[in-house]
């Protein structure tokens, strides 16, 4: 962000929790390759690599930026900008009852546009403070 704004990534945590659970899922299929010498647990190995770089490639792509003029949130399937004139409120959510495939803990923009749909970002994938950034917006 050219505009002296903040920019805000996927926390570490993400990637440590994922890296955990990868680590033993390969590693455990490691295990099973030398005690089989191959055979069908190539496949898992494959399998569970695949999902690895997958998964951190996913959690790289999360972006949110906040700038004097608009919050962007930049997603590895979506990238929305809105103007801060825009922002009604901002909500902390959680939607354990969600009825689509949105994120469970998030915050939710509401815009002053009625026709617009709120802007829903990902909240358990970035750090506290950059969650108390957006919050602070919808003052």
């Amino acid at each position: 962000m050219d505009d002296g704004g903040e920019i805000y990534r996927a926390d570490r945590y993400g990637y440590v929790g994922f890296g955990v659970i990868f680590g033993f899922l390969i590693s455990a299929t490691l295990v099973m390759i030398v005690a089989e010498q191959g055979g069908e647990a190539l496949y898992a190995l494959a399998v569970f690599v695949a999902a690895a770089v997958y998964v951190f490639v996913w959690l790289r792509s999360f972006r949110l930026e906040i700038g004097p003029e608009s919050l962007r949130y930049k997603t590895l399937w979506s990238d929305r900008t809105v103007s801060m004139a825009d922002i009604v409120k901002v909500k902390f959510d959680n939607a354990y009852l969600a009825t689509y495939f949105g994120p469970v803990v998030r915050l939710t923009v509401h815009l002053r546009t009625p026709d617009a749909p709120p802007l829903v970002i990902n909240a358990k994938i970035f750090s506290r403070r950059a969650v108390a950034r957006v919050l602070q917006l919808g003052r």
